[in-house]
């Protein structure tokens, strides 16, 4: 839907697009967090419960929801809507004019936005993850190789990779190692969990050659926090199969 054809609607029913952007925003959110009850989700929104109440009511009725002892889901004939819905709350929001113009401007194929501030929210990061996700899995081939870096950005990426829902033979190595503490969002667990998902191939191949920038600054890093080390020209190779 482009933006000419919005605008006229919202002029000529405001309330009424309006309703239709927070109904397709309470089902998208619940498709995010599901099972999820409705006052997590009135809090999630910043909605009153009382009207979350009413949307999501509406939304079991027209069979979009499944409502059990755990919260809230999107039901099957939801989930096939979804796709359509994701465009709809985007243009509606703006952002799909948004990633055109950047795309423009920058010069690349395609360029997805997140609504939110991820320094402040991080169900923003979770939800870039999510959108990441979607894009790769649309993206990958069977025959693929696909390299993997490490950060949080990424790791909420693998953290939102379908388990064994899409397999395939794509074969996932990391892109780098890290010096970091956090284990988790390195690129080698990374590279291993987004492998699962796939049910793919995973390989690791570490190379470090000791040079004196190497030396110094891991020497500092090490003496610092009181550890002995010595610098050596070291490969590891290691190979499974997921």
């Amino acid at each position: 839907m482009d933006n000419e054809t919005l605008s006229c609607l919202y002029h000529l029913a405001p309330d009424l697009m309006e309703s239709l952007r927070l109904r397709a925003t309470v089902l998208e959110r619940i498709s995010a967090l599901q099972p999820v009850g409705r006052r997590a989700l009135s809090q999630r929104l910043k909605v009153p419960e009382r009207e979350v109440r009413s949307i999501c009511d509406a939304l079991k009725d027209d069979g979009y929801l499944a409502i059990g002892q755990s919260g809230m889901s999107v039901s099957e004939k939801g989930v096939a809507f979804l796709p359509a819905l994701r465009e709809l709350t985007q243009a509606m929001n703006g952002i799909t004019s948004l990633e055109r113009s950047l795309s423009r401007a920058l010069n690349v194929g395609r360029v997805c936005i997140v609504a939110g501030d991820a320094d402040s929210d991080p169900d923003v990061l979770r939800e870039a993850g999510r959108a990441a996700a979607r894009h790769l899995i649309a993206l990958l081939r069977n025959g693929m190789t696909l390299t993997v870096s490490g950060g949080t950005s990424v790791a909420a990426v693998a953290g939102a990779m379908p388990r064994g829902i899409h397999p395939l033979d794509v074969h996932v190595l990391p892109a780098r190692g890290g010096m970091g503490m956090a284990v988790e969002t390195q690129a080698g667990t990374l590279a291993a969990e987004i492998a699962h998902a796939l049910v793919g191939k995973l390989s690791f191949i570490f190379q470090v050659r000791a040079t004196r920038d190497i030396q110094r600054a891991a020497g500092k890093a090490f003496v610092h926090r009181q550890y002995k080390t010595k610098a050596a020209n070291t490969a590891f190779v290691a190979k499974g199969n997921f």
